[in-house]
């Protein structure tokens, strides 16, 4: 009788290219974050379009949806910035806010729309652009940027998105965000 031979799996093991992904991602975000050139969020947004569209980046990660509010998800802490990815479930949207510190973002899955405000000449703000962003797609915005935003998932199916923030992980809440409107 002959003796069946079970198959070996040809290849990386499962994840593994993602782990490798993810992992260089973070190595070249933290080498832009330790060089803090000039208009750091351009770099950090360039970093991000180059990983954000892989389809196993975030393989082997929990990333739960939570149905009352958009969901964040630490992927990375520094002691000068955080990676998170972020998911949006159908109709979940951020407050309209500003940025005290430089940010970069990129879609990972889904589509997610972002309205961007300028300051209005009879104060508030007002409507400057809209634009949506599919997979691949990256937007950043330098400290203190003249520019707020709303980042909505406008469509049927969950998105998720890769946010990097100047800020430890712990300080994200009073150093990265000014809301204006929710």
């Amino acid at each position: 009788m002959p003796i069946a031979l079970a198959a070996r799996p040809v290849g990386p093991p499962p994840g593994l290219f993602a782990s490798h992904c993810r992992s260089t991602m973070i190595r070249a975000i933290e080498q832009v974050v330790r060089d803090n050139p000039p208009r750091i969020d351009r770099h950090l947004a360039e970093i991000l379009g180059a990983y954000v569209g892989e389809p196993d980046l975030l393989s082997g990660i929990a990333c739960p949806a939570d149905e009352t509010r958009y969901a964040r998800h630490l992927l990375h802490a520094g002691d000068l910035y955080s990676v998170l990815a972020i998911v949006w479930m159908p109709g979940q949207m951020s407050p309209v806010h500003g940025h005290k510190t430089w940010c970069a973002l990129g879609v990972h899955l889904g589509t997610l729309t972002e309205a961007l405000f300028r300051p209005a000449s009879g104060g508030g703000w007002g409507l400057d652009r809209v634009v949506q962003r599919h997979p691949g797609a990256v937007s950043h915005m330098p400290e203190n940027a003249p520019l707020s935003h709303r980042v909505a998932n406008l469509g049927t199916t969950t998105a998720i998105s890769i946010h990097v923030y100047g800020a430890a992980f712990d300080r994200l809440g009073r150093e990265v965000n000014r809301i204006w409107a929710s």
